[in-house]
């Protein structure tokens, strides 16, 4: 029998998209968004993660999710 690893995956809950605008100084952009909070998701695969990311109320807001694996166990 194939051992399954458990992985943790790291969503970051952001307000609004990747949006830039110019800033006061005209040589650098900044970054207009705002991150409302993240979680870490252990699951056996990232099908799993997602379905379980899914339940954020976040969606209901029109908000981006960004997800990357951070770890395996």
């Amino acid at each position: 029998m194939k051992k399954q690893y458990m992985r943790e995956f790291l969503f970051v809950f952001r307000a609004e998209p990747d949006s830039l605008s110019k800033s006061s100084d005209e040589h650098s952009l900044e970054i207009q968004e705002s991150i409302l909070g993240y979680s870490v998701i252990r699951a056996n695969s990232w099908e799993v993660a997602v379905e379980i990311a899914k339940g954020c109320p976040i969606f209901k807001s029109n908000g981006a999710v960004e997800a990357k694996l951070i770890s395996v166990l």
